[in-house]
């Protein structure tokens, strides 16, 4: 082999060389970028299945906070209609007082709201079998043996009243109908009445 051919064989052998080290490098090189575009693709997965889980997470949360508030609403509800129906009770149980109960129910009435000052009465026209003279005395000596000089006056007899009275003293109006007295009673007896049916 003369000198040219051995210089051409020697950079052929190099040449070669390179080439292998390159595809060796380049192969390299391609399986780290494979690597680290499958940890970023792994990676980007994995944050969009925390996204995904957290929002889901959330999503629930935000159904079951709408589903108590409605629930509460319906339990509030159902409370009000038992809570409606007791004190209708009463009402119709009271408009069914008759006889010496009722006077004495009429008496107490008229004695607390005259207490407040000498005034005239406007009576259910029902009631005027109870609105005699007689009756009126007997309040305003129940009052002075109070201590308290009121001096009581049947005005007028009216059917708008279905039961009980409006009394009227020094400019002021108190309505001693039995409607008036139990919305009155309600506000004051609502929150016994609610623990003792929601114990």
């Amino acid at each position: 082999m003369s000198g040219i051919e051995k210089i051409t064989e020697r950079i052929l052998a190099d040449a070669r060389e390179q080439a292998e080290a390159n595809r060796a490098e380049a192969a390299g090189k391609a399986k780290e970028i494979l690597a680290a575009g499958d940890a970023l693709a792994e990676k980007k997965r994995q944050a969009i299945l925390d996204q995904a889980k957290a929002e889901e997470i959330e999503l629930h949360k935000r159904r079951q906070a709408v589903c108590d508030l409605e629930m509460r609403k319906d339990t509030l509800q159902a409370k009000r209609e038992v809570m409606d129906a007791v004190f209708r009770e009463a009402g119709e149980a009271l408009a069914e007082i008759s006889g010496p109960e009722y006077e004495t129910l009429l008496e107490k009435l008229l004695i607390e709201c005259a207490a407040v000052g000498s005034g005239k009465v406007a009576i259910a026209k029902k009631d005027q079998t109870f609105f005699k003279p007689a009756f009126v005395k007997k309040a305003e000596k129940a009052l002075e043996e109070r201590g308290i000089k009121r001096r009581i006056e049947i005005d007028r007899a009216d059917e708008a009243i279905e039961n009980g009275f409006i009394y009227y003293a020094d400019g002021m109006e108190i309505n001693c109908t039995f409607a008036a007295v139990l919305a009155q009673e309600r506000e004051r007896l609502e929150t016994g009445v609610y623990s003792i049916l929601f114990a």
